[in-house]
Parts: C-alpha cells; sequence; structure tokens
C-alpha cells in the first residue's frame, strides 16, 4: 500500500511547476537513498562491504544513504548497482506514469519502443485528460492450456497447467497434467 494517494499527488503537481520540480527531486534523493539502504541491509551486507565491491568509500557510501545529501551521480549509481548485482533504469517519463508509480497504482509501462521514447509534458498530458483516464491494465487472455518444459534427468517432459482467465497473478496454475 503506498503512504501517497493519487488524487494527493495530482493535486500537488497541479499547483504548478516548482511543486512539480520539487516533487521529483525529493523522490529522487530520498528514494534512491532508502533503496540502497534498503537493499544493501537485504543482503547482510555493511556499508564497507558495498562500499569496495562498487569501489568506493564507505563515506562516500555512507552519503549515497544519506536522504539529504541528494548528489548521487549516475557514475555513483551505476557502480553500486554493478555491485548489488541490479539494473538501473534512469529515464524521463510522462507525469502520469510518475504519479501511478508513486501511488502504487498499475501502470502499463510502454517500454523502449520508438513511439514511447518522446515524453508529452505535464501541460499536453493535462490537455489531453491523460491524468483523469483509467485504465484496466492487466486483463489476460491464456489459452486453456500451456506446455510448460519440466526439467527431468531422465527425459524431457511438458507439463499442461490449465489456467483460467485471470486479472491477477494469485490466480496462478489450477491443475497440472503430464502431457507426453
Amino acid at each position: 500500500m503506498s503512504l501517497l494517494s493519487k488524487s494527493g499527488l495530482l493535486e500537488r503537481i497541479r499547483r504548478g511547476k516548482e511543486a512539480r520540480s520539487r516533487l521529483v527531486e525529493s523522490n529522487l534523493a530520498k528514494g534512491i537513498a532508502y533503496q540502497i539502504c534498503a537493499t544493501r541491509e537485504s543482503r547482510k551486507m555493511t556499508q564497507a562491504d558495498l562500499a569496495s565491491a562498487a569501489g568506493m568509500t564507505q563515506n562516500n557510501l555512507s552519503r549515497l544513504e544519506s536522504p539529504e545529501y541528494g548528489k548521487q551521480t549516475i557514475s555513483s549509481l551505476k557502480r553500486i548497482a554493478d555491485a548489488l548485482d541490479v539494473a538501473l533504469v534512469v529515464r524521463l517519463v510522462p507525469f502520469s506514469q510518475y504519479v501511478d508509480w508513486l501511488s502504487a497504482t498499475p501502470y502499463m509501462d510502454e517500454g523502449i519502443r520508438p513511439e514511447a521514447l518522446a515524453v508529452p509534458s505535464f501541460e499536453e498530458e493535462e490537455i489531453s485528460g491523460r491524468h483523469e483516464k483509467r485504465v484496466l491494465y492487466y486483463e489476460l487472455h491464456l489459452p486453456t492450456q500451456v506446455a510448460v518444459p519440466v526439467v527431468s534427468t531422465s527425459q524431457s517432459e511438458f507439463t499442461a497447467v490449465t489456467y483460467h482467465s485471470m486479472v491477477s497473478p494469485a490466480n496462478y496454475p489450477e491443475q497440472e497434467s503430464k502431457v507426453a
């Protein structure tokens, strides 16, 4: 559950360009600092361990984990991501997607298709009504049975998994049967 409501965020970004800039800046500084710290701790690493793996001093890492620091460089973040064996994504997104992300509202990420690379401005989205649109993103249409390979030391087998039309991953395989 998100601590930020979508309606509250929309109200906030509509206050003006300066309010949008402050929101993005705050989230960048605090979000990445908390994420580095949480990921490091989940791996039972000390700051010294991660700093060493990233080729930096513990003092530098300590600053990067501080939500008040706010001066992370892409180069430093790439080194930390590499040390943690995770991807680093840096990209421009429309405010409609940003608000959905902050509020934990499901949204469709259009990836890096050429048509999706040009990001609309806040004003363009407001004019189009994009901030108010509600889109169903998770409707899945799967065939009744899907053959899934099963690793076996003696022979290759396939398992047929019966799926129902589902809206969330919570409804995964109902039954399984061997297929020759």
